[in-house]
């Protein structure tokens, strides 16, 4: 049996360019078979319809914009009310309804809706698929071979007679007609009937019909069909044949038995509409309404649909059904670096590469963006979980390859399973999720299972997100200052700008433990804006009223750094606060400009173009590599405090930090050192040549109020 190529299937090209050619012939296709859809939520009242309903209607897409209410307003009056179902959201129902309608020139057409809602058990309709198909002509064309045949059936009694009148009459016919004798040997057929089927008249003459039967149906429906014919005289309905090339196709046939003066049937008159045009249609809108577009994979509504019907399934057996959620790891930043095609491309080989290793019967589909989640059904152990896990591992870890150059990826990955961590494929979804989440934040690439305590810390991250939201509203941060001061003079010269939260419950909260949530809540991009505005402003306060000379340094987050807006952002504050730019540092550490170093430098130049300073915070503790270090437009590099807490005690500390020092004199750049606390740390350092420490040694973090006495403290005595 050969079945229709499928629209979307891959022949060697990309599956976007098979989905384009693929959306070429279906809107060819329904302009042929004068065919028109449309997909409807009732929910969102959200509704598109493809270019051959405005062509139908006789409408420009200017005169009229897809409306399930005007589409009924173009029915005939009379036609009207059996229509208005189409707009009811109580009663939406498959229906094959045929109308009038008037077009605005005044022609009257006759068209044909065939209508399928999708159903789901909690929400009722989900989506409404709709066809409009023009069938004047056809229908002009049946009704004039049924006079024919009425008033020529019984009146002519020679068979060389009959088919001479009925060739002339359906010559030009857009139907297919094949007339068979008793025992359903042809007799005669018309050009449409070879145009549909590929047959010549002479090649289907003195065949019986049955040749190109598509063994599609079993004997009960030939049997149903025989029977009709006999007790009715007629039969109609939806029947697949075989054409010519082998292809099998829908046809939607009307049979008419006719008989002689006694009684007895002597002829049979089959006329057929080709529906191949109008069933890709409809599986070229269900592919759509249910499959990813970029990957081919299930999308999140078939999954559930597929997930919901296994777990009624395993309810009855007893069978464990897991369900593994997967999200790529600095997708984004490779995503942002390489630009969206190639992007597309590590999504659509990740489909390829997980759809490879599952089994028959289980489930992967891509839930959004680089999110992916499948369903292994029948567990038979957590060693089988484990096992997949790793292989899953495997697979993304191999290297991509673009233009002959290996990229890599890890994914982190969630796990649930189905009795234990969920009921309801809602509940397992979730969960599976908040697994992933811990994965991620465990440190990316590897995998975690669910347990009843992650939802209560998503629960309690939810409540930190609300408090977050309102605390910028109400405006509960607050500034504190550290100083970085000149060992050999003894003299603050800058300071760096670190925000605390004081919390309504009288409570202060430092950065660590929510400025990871404002990044993944894009929070950051607000309140990193108030942080720079009220540093600038208050060292530019502070210069006036002293005196004196201050730099003010200011931490942006990897997201504020790649905000295309952080240049133009930075500027508009230095004008708003009327500090100068060269009293403004701004400090970025090595993980965000090692994803996409190009970009990186050319985001370093444009602020420094403004007249302020760069600093790379961390040092030593990044992977930017040397090569690329010397072309970053910094000023300074601040050892991290990790290095200088051992310096005592750990000689290679000591090595790291002198190495640093010399390495950052030989590129001039200066050197600050973070986390001095003891009186030997500071001693060595200047040993090493570090002009610049920052510590608790000095001064922990002050609010404005008591950084104030100490810069009078500096700067009086």
């Amino acid at each position: 049996m050969v079945a229709a190529p499928h629209p979307f299937k891959d022949n060697g090209s990309t599956f976007t360019e098979s989905l384009s050619d693929a959306l070429v012939v279906l809107r060819k296709s329904q302009h042929i078979a004068r065919v028109g859809s449309w997909l409807w939520n009732p929910a969102t009242q959200q509704l598109t319809w493809s270019d051959e309903m405005y062509h139908i209607l006789a409408w420009t897409h200017h005169d009229l914009t897809p409306d399930m209410a005007r589409l009924v307003s173009c029915f005939q009056t009379e036609d009207q009310a059996k229509m208005a179902w189409l707009t009811d959201l109580n009663n939406l129902e498959n229906r094959t309804v045929e109308g009038h309608i008037a077009l605005p020139d005044g022609r009257q057409r006759i068209v044909r809706v065939y209508v399928e809602c999708h159903f789901d058990p909690k929400q009722g309709v989900t989506k409404q698929i709709g066809l409009l198909q023009d069938v004047t002509d056809k229908i002009e064309a049946r009704q004039q071979m049924a006079i024919v045949t009425k008033v020529f059936g019984n009146a002519l009694g020679e068979v060389e007679q009959r088919l001479k009148i009925t060739a002339q009459v359906f010559e030009n016919a857009i139907e297919g007609v094949m007339i068979t004798d008793a025992k359903g040997v042809i007799q005669s057929v018309n050009p449409a009937f070879s145009a549909i089927t590929g047959y010549t008249a002479e090649e289907a003459l003195g065949e019986n019909a049955r040749f190109m039967h598509s063994d599609r149906h079993d004997e009960a429906f030939f049997s149903n069909l025989i029977n009709s014919l006999k007790q009715k005289g007629q039969w109609e309905g939806e029947i697949w044949n075989r054409k010519k090339s082998g292809e099998a196709y829908p046809e939607q046939c009307s049979i008419t038995a006719l008989t002689d003066e006694t009684g007895l049937i002597t002829h049979y008159i089959t006329v057929s509409n080709d529906l191949t045009d109008i069933k890709r249609s409809e599986e070229a809108l269900h592919y759509q309404t249910y499959h990813d577009a970029l990957t081919g994979l299930p999308n999140r509504t078939l999954f559930m649909d597929r997930l919901e019907q296994l777990l009624s399934h395993a309810g009855r057996t007893g069978e464990r059904v897991a369900v593994l959620t997967l999200d790529l790891d600095r997708f984004k930043s490779i995503n942002d670096s390489l630009g969206p095609p190639q992007g597309d491309f590590f999504l659509q080989e990740t489909a390829r590469r997980l759809q490879g290793m599952l089994r028959s019967g289980d489930t992967v589909c891509r839930l959004s963006g680089d999110e992916f989640s499948f369903i292994i059904r029948e567990v038979k152990s957590i060693k089988n979980i484990i096992g997949v896990l790793k292989k899953v591992n495997e697979l993304i870890e191999n290297p991509f390859m673009i233009h002959d150059q290996p990229y890599f990826l890890t994914a982190s990955t969630g796990v649930t399973l189905f009795p234990e961590d969920g009921e309801d494929p809602d509940s397992l979804l979730k969960n599976a999720g908040l697994a992933m989440n811990r994965a991620k934040e465990a440190g990316r690439a590897n995998y975690q299972f669910y347990t009843a305590t992650m939802g209560e810390q998503a629960s309690s991250r939810l409540k930190l997100e609300s408090s977050l939201r309102k605390a910028l509203d109400h405006g509960e941060f607050e500034l504190f200052y550290q100083p970085k001061v000149n060992v050999d003079r003894d003299e603050m010269l800058s300071m760096e700008a670190l925000v605390r939260w004081n919390r309504s419950d009288g409570t202060v909260t430092g950065p660590l433990a929510f400025i990871s949530l404002a990044e993944e809540t894009g929070l950051i991009v607000p309140l990193g804006r108030w942080i720079l505005e009220t540093a600038c402003r208050q060292t530019r306060i502070w210069m006036q009223r002293y005196d004196i000379q201050l730099k003010v340094a200011v931490n942006l987050s990897t997201r504020q750094f790649r905000d295309e807006n952080l240049v133009d952002m930075v500027k508009e504050t230095l004008n708003i606060t009327g500090l100068d730019a060269q009293h403004l540092e701004l400090e970025i550490t090595e993980s965000m400009v090692a994803c996409d170093v190009e970009k990186a430098i050319e985001t370093l130049e444009q602020l420094r173009g403004l007249g302020i300073s760069i600093a790379m915070d961390d040092f030593g503790t990044g992977y930017s590599s040397l090569s690329y270090l010397k072309r970053f437009p910094i000023q300074t590099l601040k050892i991290d405090q990790s290095f200088v807490r051992g310096l005592a005690d750990d000689p290679n500390d000591a090595a790291i930090i002198s190495t640093i020092i010399s390495m950052a004199r030989a590129m001039n750049l200066d050197v600050v050192a973070e986390g001095v606390e003891c009186v030997e740390q500071l001693e060595i350092l200047k040993q090493q040549g570090c002009k610049q420490v920052q510590g608790y040694f000095f001064s922990k973090p002050l609010p404005s109020a008591d950084f104030i006495a100490m810069l009078e403290s500096y700067h009086q005595g």
